[in-house]
């Protein structure tokens, strides 16, 4: 069964025509393409010098307006600027419906369950999906995967909405992809999201002269606040945003997130004893009154998992082979037998 187009109010020739001359494409896209050729399809701008009637025309017209069985149907506009305008508010309807998605993703931790959060910073918006990929035994009784491995992509939203010029060459089928300014690629492991903010924010490295300690990472930058009872507070921030404060006496130091909490930690770390664990971990760390930050920082910088367990000889070994990178830990390490 053979469909044409739907008739206008416009003869054929003169809608063919106000897809403009100057683009052969325009008016293939009410065409069918596959049949047209350029020479044909300027015989309906000038029909006459072509030999042709304006039934002819419109016949020629009309015949390349017939779709294959395959073919999705498709309604021509009449004129070329129309044609864009519909299209755009096609798409204008679907990138609405699925930005909404997009926003209401709540924040939260990532896995094979939980593959999308939203996360925000400085204002902006922040998408963090998970991937994993799974590799299958030719054997059919295997249950199970013979190996995974799995990375995550964090997206930093545009803060702009496409205008309709944008809009009609925007791609809907992937609108996570068509509103995202910056992507990068990243594992989940220790303080991701700061990293993920470095990478995506371009923040650059600045090392602070004798405030390694109080930095802890030179993409940071920190600024004296004021001194209390011989505690000096300092506040820590990461492109130009607050990310926590830290307290400091001398070479000892305690991040927190509110000053006062801070102070406090200061207090208890110096306060805990120091002991000599054959076995460290995160919440041997803790006991000993080591801030949340610090222990980040140290695993980042020596390539150690934050949940794992470690001998105290291992962690030595490690640390002297980085000597140059744990000078700023030199007390803490002091406090649990370690000595660069």
């Amino acid at each position: 069964m053979r469909t044409h187009r739907k008739a206008t109010n416009k003869p054929y020739h003169i809608e063919a025509r106000e897809l403009g001359v100057q683009n052969l494409e325009n008016i293939k896209k009410v065409t069918y393409p596959r049949r047209v050729s350029a020479t044909d399809l300027r015989k309906i701008w000038d029909y006459q010098k072509a030999g042709l009637k304006i039934d002819q025309a419109r016949e020629l017209v009309d015949k390349w307006q017939t779709k294959s069985y395959h073919t999705t149907p498709h309604q021509p506009y009449s004129g070329r600027i129309t044609t864009i305008l519909e299209v755009a508010r096609g798409k204008a309807k679907r990138y609405q419906e699925q930005l909404a998605d997009i926003l209401s993703l709540s924040d939260g931790d990532l896995s094979w369950s939980h593959t999308r959060i939203r996360w925000e910073f400085a204002g902006q918006s922040i998408v963090t999906v998970y991937h994993q990929n799974a590799t299958w035994s030719n054997k059919r009784s295997y249950r199970y995967p013979t190996s995974t491995s799995s990375w995550c992509t964090s997206h930093l939203l545009k803060t702009t909405t496409p205008g309709t010029v944008e809009m009609y060459k925007l791609d809907t089928y992937n609108i996570l992809s068509s509103i995202t300014d910056k992507v990068i690629t990243h594992d989940l492991r220790g303080n991701w999201r700061n990293r993920a903010i470095i990478d995506l924010f371009g923040v650059t490295p600045e090392k602070q002269k004798g405030l390694s300690h109080i930095q802890l990472d030179a993409y940071y930058r920190v600024a004296k606040l004021r001194t209390i009872a011989g505690v000096e507070i300092w506040r820590r921030t990461l492109a130009g945003e607050t990310m926590d404060y830290c307290a400091v006496i001398k070479k000892d130091t305690y991040h927190a997130k509110t000053q006062r909490e801070a102070v406090k930690g200061l207090a208890a770390k110096l306060a805990a004893p120091g002991s000599r664990r054959e076995t460290i971990d995160y919440d041997y760390a803790r006991s000993l009154g080591f801030c949340r930050a610090g222990i980040e920082q140290f695993c980042d910088d020596n390539n150690v998992d934050i949940d794992g367990k470690y001998s105290r000889s291992d962690i030595a070994k490690i640390v002297r082979e980085r000597s140059d990178k744990n000078k700023q830990y030199e007390n803490e390490l002091r406090k649990v037998g370690i000595t660069l």
